[in-house]
């Protein structure tokens, strides 16, 4: 660390605000990129990186220890942006905009990775339904009959087999949700290791 960047530190530890501000502007294209590289949506990558140089000044003190100021600051980014996407795993609006920018960042090779992991999950959940959910879902999804002719077929009402439907989709989407965030964090965590 060069003798400027560490008076600028101390400054920072004695809540000198303009040295803040310099701190800020240095090392937020440092943050933001690496924070954008795991959540990829650019308004989340924006909020998380506000929130690690304000734990930097909140924690200001600890500066006057600090021998790699960048080290430091991306190390607050590892952990605040795991807590965030902790956070956004148990909150549905925040992991469907965390997937929406992560599947339109995806490259062509992920996408055939992806597509076989989506297969072989999608065939693991249908092995664990019963046998007759699992029969119609391949009828009506799989064979594209219609549940009337599912239900004249197999001698049971159009209700039982929407009901049998809704069920096995609900199912689905919740295994099929948790693998995307599954794909989403190896991906992430993968490409970050390069």
């Amino acid at each position: 660390m060069n003798q400027a960047e560490r008076q600028m530190l101390m400054a920072v530890a004695e809540a000198d605000e303009k040295a803040f501000t310099s701190l800020y502007n240095q090392y937020f294209a440092t943050v933001y990129p690496f924070v954008l590289g795991y959540l990829k949506s650019p308004d989340m990558a924006e909020d998380v990186s506000q929130e690690i140089f304000v734990k930097v000044w909140q924690d200001r003190e600890r500066l006057r220890d600090v021998r790699c100021f960048k080290a430091y600051v991306l190390v607050i980014a590892k952990n605040q942006t795991l807590n965030y996407l902790r956070k956004i795993f148990r909150t549905k609006a925040l992991l469907a905009e965390v997937l929406h920018h992560y599947q339109r960042n995806v490259a062509a090779d992920d996408h055939k990775v992806i597509s076989k992991e989506y297969q072989d999950h999608l065939q693991r959940a249908l092995r664990q339904l019963s046998p007759t959910s699992k029969l119609i879902f391949q009828r009506c999804r799989e064979e594209k009959r219609s549940y009337d002719e599912v239900a004249e077929e197999m001698g049971i009402s159009k209700h039982a087999i929407k009901k049998h439907m809704v069920r096995t989709m609900k199912t689905l989407r919740i295994m099929l949700e948790r693998l995307d965030v599954h794909l989403c964090l190896l991906t992430t965590f993968f490409k970050n290791l390069h």
